[in-house]
């Protein structure tokens, strides 16, 4: 493909697109790469050298590009088949269709010399007028005189003969390339305007005319709900006060931005609002007096319009400008129709891509969230890598709600060293229930039991506290939905409870059977002020945990093959996600559709595929970027996995479970018994060659996925780094390299120190801890001067011996080099002293980390009203501004046109105008104007995860009556950015 002769054209484009021309060498081998069936994952980690370092984003993009030209090359070999087959294929229409690098341009110019026939053309064609038609065009015949077949023709006809030739003649108008050129030049200067006004039926609600449900029969509208986009769904309130922006819009469609026209087709297919397209008026008049021009057609504008006859005589006199100038008026109509809807089209195309780079945006710092086991204990022996199990991760979670309790579940993740047999064990071993029940803060007394079957009910602190001391849990986990404010305080009260002296006591708990009591693990609770811990129960605090989704994933396929109805009512599942969502955030977002996660920006809108694909790109790079466990993650990860498809998925999975066809679980265990290695289930993976035996997985889809799965405890170390297998040989021998120049060094540094000997003892070892300090800054400082790697290269390249000791560094740059031996220090490989000059560079590809909470913060608030100020979380980014959750705060607003007080709970975030945080911006800058207020130029300062401290400026409640009739209150909160 890349011989092709449009590949130089899609190399500029690309070059445009990612760099400019000084990246175009880069970009060609990129696309090389892509041919070659390497992944971007693969190509953006170990060939960045070849590719200049590409960011991983645009080689997503240049991905999409060769994957649209790859299509195209199919596309115009059809079509040029079907030109060939029709004899309109000429030599210069081949150079022509050679130059497209897009379908569109492809389709746009078949049209201009395909064979159109439709029922309107067959009845044309039969004047046989097309001649007289070309030569008028020409100019070669001024008038055309009705013969008498054609005037036979025309009264069995519903056409004229005039109507005939003027139809050939805009036909072939419209086709023409430069007219279509100029009309889209004048469309450019001339955008099209869109208007909307509501549809009869929400017209009709808006006057108030249709207040009940006996009304909107009456007026003839359907009562019950419909299917979307129909425009004849039952009007309601709360969507005419959602799109009350949008009631009456008429602009050009350049001054739409992207939120906008999603706004506004989001309303038509509720069928809120009616869209109208039109052209300027300007437009058409400049394109039709092109025409004019280019066939030298005399047209007098004062003149009146000429009416013709439907049925001419024999002998009546045609006029060639008649003719073209009603022709050059039906080829405007119909390119300014089809221009209008291109525009409308690519505009919510654009709309669309802007949406979803706004979506990645915020689902970015969303699914590389820290796992817990970070959080607690560092990165322990299971790295980074996502999926991989902790060694005794217990998690409380606590999914909010008010009329029917606050749910809770206590979990243990896969990888656990607990005894849970007593539990209720998922399917795939993915996590333990061990205990689960309900919240109620009353007085009122539920049945209750402890047993595992059964849900238990609790109504105090004190009783939650039992539970996190009988199960050691480690954390609690608690969603920002409805009643989080709530539950939080709960918590933290039976956090504090667990640390007081009346735990000590041996009263009998008050909700335990006599049969089954709770058993305290440890004696001792207090608090640890230090250390923020519960001394007794390990308990580091709880963390508010984002729920969006959760619901969606409780009603999944894949929760109901988790968790059976059987085994677990499907009102708990969503806590058990919520507490795995601080357990490992990543492994369990990636079972949510995108699109429900509750970032991004009318995402649940992107229909077209080519868009779908970009946030699937966001979360394949969020994988492979972590890591994953290839003995402990789920099917779900593993299908993210660079290189791997479904098929693949299915076999790691039958492998690991010892029923793989291919006899890799027998290899596995026959190396597991020479080596003498720990015990481990049938067909556990115990190096990432164990791969290359699972069915399917060739050496291509070894290449692919290899660097982005983790064996840990197995036979090879190098199998829990980021580094490829392809380089294991250069790693070990770099680390032979580092030791001997490391042991040269000591031994050029102690010979001196022993001259010293008369010395005081304190001096000798300052001094030889200063020199040493000074040969690893030789070894390992690359920014100050030649680094140790360089050296290494410049010694390889001026040594002539047959036994090149630097043989395997003569294929690899010093980046490359620096890379790998960064992943050495990353996977404490390499020795002690090189890890701890470099530890500053040693960090995990997470962007945040959950905030650990043993008490409420002290400005904690139960109320909100307009002037307060409170602490939230950034959860959305869009361009028009940021959704910051305010902890389901209870809201106290005037209510428009009353002066009474209105109660309500903040179930919707309040809204940052991207203007207000740019001004704040702009203040803390001294008065420096920030670089722009859209998402992605503000990417650095407001992102998902961020604490933010905000004034509540204003509460809407229009539309908070209106929308209490489906459960949800409309207000809302405008915030300001302190």
């Amino acid at each position: 493909m890349s011989r092709d002769p449009a590949f130089p054209i899609l190399l500029e484009e690309c070059a445009t697109l990612a760099g400019g021309p000084s990246k175009k060498q880069y970009i060609s081998v990129a696309l090389n790469l892509l041919e070659e069936d390497h992944t971007v994952p693969f190509i953006a980690r170990y060939r960045r050298e070849q590719t200049g370092d590409i960011p991983v984003n645009d080689l997503y993009e240049l991905q999409r590009k060769w994957a649209d030209f790859i299509a195209t090359i199919k596309l115009r070999t059809s079509r040029l088949t079907a030109l060939e087959t029709s004899g309109r294929c000429t030599e210069e229409v081949r150079r022509a269709f050679f130059e497209c690098t897009t379908k569109d341009e492809l389709d746009e110019l078949y049209a201009a010399y395909k064979e159109v026939k439709t029922a309107k053309s067959e009845l044309i064609s039969a004047f046989s007028v097309g001649a007289v038609a070309d030569d008028m065009m020409q100019g070669k015949q001024k008038f055309y005189v009705v013969t008498q077949e054609a005037a036979d023709i025309a009264k069995s006809s519903k056409y004229s003969v005039f109507d005939a030739i003027s139809y050939h003649c805009a036909a072939t108008m419209a086709s023409d390339l430069s007219i279509k050129d100029h009309a889209k030049d004048q469309f450019s200067r001339h955008p099209t305007i869109v208007t909307t006004t509501l549809t009869t039926a929400y017209k009709n609600l808006q006057k108030g005319s249709l207040s009940s449900d006996k009304d909107k029969n009456k007026a003839g509208v359907a009562s019950k709900p419909v299917k979307s986009g129909t425009g004849e769904s039952a009007p309601k309130m709360s969507e005419l006060h959602k799109y009350k922006d949008y009631h009456s819009v008429n602009r050009r469609i350049t001054q739409l931005a992207a939120h906008q026209l999603l706004a506004i087709r989001r309303g038509k297919e509720a069928g809120v609002l009616a869209i109208s397209l039109s052209s300027d008026e300007a437009a058409k008049d400049h394109l039709f007096r092109f025409i004019n021009r280019k066939y030298k057609v005399f047209y007098n504008a004062a003149a009146p319009a000429r009416d013709h006859p439907t049925a001419e005589k024999v002998g009546y006199r045609i006029g060639r400008d008649d003719v073209l100038c009603t022709a050059s008026k039906e080829a405007v109509s119909k390119l300014c129709a089809s221009l209008t809807k291109k525009q409308w089209k690519d505009a919510i195309t654009a709309a669309e891509i802007e949406a979803a780079e706004v979506f990645s945006i915020s689902l970015r710092p969303l699914l590389l969230t820290a796992p817990l086991r970070t959080v607690i204990g560092g990165e322990s022996s299971t790295g980074w890598a996502a999926g991989a199990g902790s060694a005794a991760t217990v998690v409380c979670a606590v999914d909010p709600g008010f009329a029917h309790g606050h749910k809770w579940v206590v979990l243990a993740q896969a990888g656990s060293k607990l005894n849970v047999a007593e539990g209720l064990q998922a399917q795939g071993n993915e996590t333990s229930i061990l205990s689960y029940g309900k919240i109620f803060e009353s007085s009122t007394k539920h049945s209750s039991s402890s047993n595992n079957s059964s849900p238990l009910m609790l109504s105090s602190p004190a009783q939650l506290a039992e539970v996190l001391v009988r199960y050691n849990v480690t954390a609690v986990a608690i969603g920002n939905g409805t009643g989080s404010r709530e539950a939080q305080a709960f918590v933290s009260a039976a956090l504090e409870h667990a640390a007081s002296s009346d735990q000590h006591s041996s009263k009998p708990s008050s909700f335990s059977s006599d049969s089954n009591k709770l058993k305290r693990k440890h004696a001792d609770l207090e608090l640890d002020h230090s250390t923020n811990t519960v001394k007794g129960i390990g308990c580091v605090g709880y963390a508010v945990v984002s729920e969006a989704g959760a619901s969606v994933y409780s009603a999944s396929e894949r929760a109901r093959e988790e968790f059976p109805p059987n085994m677990l009512d499907i009102a708990y599942v969503g806590a058990v996600s919520i507490g795995r969502r601080l357990v490992d955030p990543l492994s369990e977002l990636i079972k949510v559709q995108p699109a429900s996660l509750g970032v991004g920006m009318y995402q649940h809108d992107l229909s077209d595929k080519g868009i779908t694909d970009r946030l699937r790109n966001v979360v394949e790079d969020c994988v492979n970027v972590v890591g994953v466990d290839v003995n402990t993650a789920s099917a779900d990860l593993l299908r993210y996995v660079s290189g791997l498809n479904d098929s693949n998925v299915k076999e790691i999975m039958a492998h690991r479970s010892g029923s793989s066809a291919s006899g890799g679980a027998e290899s596995s265990t026959k190396k597991i018994s020479a080596k003498k290695a720990n015990s481990a289930a049938p067909g556990r993976l115990m190096s990432l060659a164990d791969l290359r035996g699972v069915k399917g997985i060739g050496p291509k889809t070894f290449s692919n996925c290899a660097g982005f799965l983790r064996v840990y405890d197995g036979t090879e170390p190098l199998d829990a780094t980021n580094i490829h297998p392809d380089d294991y040989a250069l790693a070990r021998e770099m680390l032979k390299i580092y030791k001997k120049e490391q042991a040269s060094s000591e031994d050029a540094i102690l010979p001196d120190a022993k001259k010293s000997k008369k010395k005081d003892k304190s001096d000798k070892k300052e001094r030889q801890e200063e020199a040493m300090s000074e040969s690893k800054e030789d070894i390992n400082a690359s920014a100050k001067g030649t680094s140790f790697w360089e050296q290494c290269l410049s010694a390889a390249a001026e040594t002539g011996a047959k036994k090149d000791p630097y043989a395997l560094l003569r294929a690899k740059s010093v980046v490359e080099l620096e890379q790998i031996w960064t992943w050495l220090l990353e996977a404490r490989l390499a020795p002690s002293s090189a890890s701890s000059l470099s530890s500053s560079s040693i960090k995990g590809p997470y962007m945040s980390t959950p905030k650990l909470l043993q008490r409420l913060p002290a400005d904690f608030q139960a109320k909100i009203e307009v002037g307060s100020v409170v602490q939230g979380v950034i959860r959305n980014v869009t361009t028009f501004g940021a959704f910051v959750d305010l902890g389901g705060v209870e809201i106290q607003s005037t209510e428009s046109g009353s002066g009474g007080k209105s109660k309500g709970k903040a179930s919707c975030d309040g809204l940052l105008h991207s203007s207000k945080y740019r001004d704040c911006l702009n203040k803390r800058a001294g008065g420096a104007k920030a670089p722009g207020n859209t998402a992605m130029s503000m990417a650095s300062e407001i992102y998902v995860g961020r604490e933010v401290k905000v004034k509540i400026i204003s509460i809407d409640d229009a539309g908070a009556g209106g929308g209490k009739s489906d459960g949800h209150d409309k207000r809302r909160i405008s915030l300001d950015l302190l």
